[in-house]
């Protein structure tokens, strides 16, 4: 399937922008974050299944450095907040 063809333009993007925004508007998020996962491995998947392996290794490793990342820019808030409470003792 690619961008321009029928079945994406009139079967597959309005299925996928319809159902994730009824999700969100029934209030499950994490339900249309899922929608939309499955949506896009199904896109995919359409085109070659030879390529889901590939598309699924290159999420598993964007989420764990997104996870890994996101530690340390907790930790340099927890940093700052401890510097502008010693600031304020003062």
């Amino acid at each position: 399937m690619l961008f321009n063809s029928p079945e994406f333009i009139f079967l597959f993007l309005p299925v996928m922008f319809f159902g994730y925004f009824l999700l969100n508007a029934k209030r499950l998020t994490l339900a249309a974050r899922g929608y939309l996962v499955a949506g896009s491995l199904f896109f995919y998947a359409y085109y070659s299944v030879i390529y889901l392996p590939l598309i699924l290794f290159s999420m598993t490793i964007n989420y764990a450095f997104g996870r890994y990342f996101s530690h340390f820019a907790r930790e340099r808030e927890r940093e700052r907040e401890r510097e502008r409470e010693k600031r304020l003792r003062r």
